[in-house]
């Protein structure tokens, strides 16, 4: 199904001349499909090999593999390499039982076609956990740092500090930042004996999960 390039030379008076030609072969053009593992499957372990089909009048491919959404690549192949091979070798891959999201690339007559296919990490996904200071505990003083477990699975923190109830943000993070780090650094803390209400949200496969904790102000 793909182009042909037909080039008839003459020799005229000991010169080349040529005139330029194209046909298109029978058959459909199609691109590849990934076939292993297969396709939505709960992969087995930390190491993968990935193979597709040949495809039709595919002339290279392109391998993709992320956590961060279709034709992500910060597992396998952020360097965008082709290949002719129908597989990727062995692939270290994450373990934590999220979403990783596979593209197939086929260049057919010089223009790259894809397909998007999603694996599920072998693994169990987990939220973070408060561990700093000690839960339930009364503060020392008006400066704390609080920290955090990383979870499995987690890409993003959120953390939030209040007086107001659960999820409450009027002593840190009002805004809704979220982090990539496993504490906040110094925070300032009322000093009048009430009741702090501590929450800390963690980003999995896209959905945020939370878990709330409390702890008493000196």
């Amino acid at each position: 199904g793909g182009t042909l390039f037909a080039q008839l030379y003459s020799l005229i008076d000991g010169v080349w001349q040529c005139n330029d030609y194209t046909y298109i072969e029978s058959g459909t053009p199609a691109a590849a499909l990934l076939i292993s593992p297969t396709p939505g499957s709960t992969l087995t372990g930390s190491s993968v090999s990935f193979g597709w089909t040949s495809g039709a009048g595919v002339t290279k491919y392109q391998f993709r593999l992320g956590t961060t959404g279709p034709g992500s690549s910060d597992v396998y192949n952020a360097a965008g390499a082709t290949t002719t091979a129908l597989n990727t070798g062995a692939v270290t891959v994450p373990t934590n039982g999220g979403t990783l999201f596979a593209r197939i690339y086929s260049l057919i007559d010089g223009a790259w076609q894809h397909n998007d296919y999603t694996y599920i990490e072998s693994g169990t996904p987990a939220a973070g956990i408060l561990n700093s200071p000690t839960v339930g505990s009364t503060l020392t003083g008006s400066s704390v740092s609080f920290g955090w477990t990383s979870g499995t699975g987690v890409t993003k923190y959120e953390f939030r500090l209040g007086t107001t109830g659960p999820g409450s943000s009027d002593v840190y993070n009002a805004a809704g930042a979220t982090t990539t780090a496993l504490n906040t650094g110094a925070v300032t803390v009322p000093t009048n004996g009430g009741t702090l209400f501590a929450r800390i949200y963690s980003l999995i496969d896209g959905a945020w999960q939370h878990n709330d904790y409390t702890y008493t102000a000196k």
